[in-house]
């Protein structure tokens, strides 16, 4: 209801007076353990929306309106503002476009300063509506995928598609964070290398890092908006995208094969870690990443780590 602009409070004081004909306030009060004075406060709030009205019985006394006609009255008027801020929305986009000084050419945008790239990487993500593509390096940036912006794009159905560099996996825990992303509906992969950090949502713009490397001359960033030039990045994320390795385990494994710790050594050592990262990221020794290998490729009967990448996909054990 916080959409509406009813908070928890005030919703406590309409929820209490549905079980009730009618109430004074110091009534609710009491119930809700509260001062008459912010109860009072809060009658006027719902009244003024149309929640409450005063009793017939008594113009202390108030009553709850039927909650199918008044909150749907304000999901109604609340769906017209949405509605019209579109409006609004595609006249100022128009605008923007067709703007002074700004011609079909001006493909890119810059984002100067730090805290300017933190904020229209957070409104990129919100915007989104369908798709965003990420190419993450280990060079520290600004933001990184995985920030509040990402999760609630998630939760509104917004496909994430990531692809790391192999380097970020020797940051530890880093795949313990990214398995919470795969259930939350997010795939990645791994690639040996990135050309450079970017994150492109609904093939209309791409933010990339001003300077390559780890930006030490100065914080800032590239917005690429509809163009050949975004096409092309678009294109070479999804050559990437194909050669890159999943970096854990999508499907569902063979009945019987694996315990869950091998599927996870398995996925990474697919991907291209050494045992030492792998071990790293798993919390287990290097020994005993070993060993796990090792038993693996005896129940595959294979003599090579890449013949039992081959027979682990032929198997069906990720």
């Amino acid at each position: 209801m916080e959409a509406l602009g009813l908070d928890d409070q005030v919703l406590d004081v309409y929820r209490h007076l549905l079980h009730s004909p009618s109430a004074r306030v110091g009534e609710l009060a009491d119930a809700l353990g509260r001062h008459p004075r912010e109860v009072l406060h809060h009658l006027c709030d719902l009244e003024r929306r149309g929640l409450v009205t005063r009793s017939a019985s008594g113009h202390d006394r108030f009553t709850a309106s039927p909650p199918e006609m008044a909150i749907g009255a304000l999901l109604v008027e609340r769906h017209d503002e949405l509605r019209r801020a579109e409006l609004e929305l595609a006249e100022l986009a128009a605008a923007y476009r067709a703007g002074a000084g700004r011609g079909l050419s001006e493909v890119v945008d810059v984002v100067d300063g730090r805290d300017a790239v933190v904020q229209r990487f957070a409104q990129i993500q919100h915007s989104a509506t369908h798709e965003v593509l990420a190419f993450v390096k280990p060079e520290i940036a600004a933001v990184e995928p995985g920030d509040e912006a990402e999760k609630r794009a998630l939760e509104r159905g917004v496909d994430y598609r990531v692809v790391i560099e192999r380097g970020v996996l020797d940051r530890p825990g880093f795949v313990e964070d990214a398995r919470d992303s795969v259930r939350r509906g997010e795939q990645v992969r791994v690639a040996a290398t990135l050309p450079i950090r970017m994150l492109a949502c609904d093939r209309r713009v791409a933010m990339l890092p001003m300077r390559s490397g780890d930006g030490a001359a100065g914080t800032g960033a590239l917005l690429v908006h509809e163009s050949a030039l975004l096409d092309v990045l678009l294109d070479h994320f999804e050559a990437v995208w194909r050669e890159a390795a999943p970096l854990l385990p999508t499907g569902v494994p063979a009945t019987g094969t694996l315990d869950p710790v091998d599927v996870e050594v398995l996925s990474l050592l697919l991907a291209g870690l050494t045992d030492r990262a792998i071990g790293t990221q798993l919390g287990l020794s290097v020994r005993t990443v070993q060993r796990r290998v090792r038993s693996m490729m005896d129940r595959a009967l294979a003599s090579s780590r890449v013949q039992l990448g081959y027979e682990a996909g032929r198997r069906g054990w990720i």
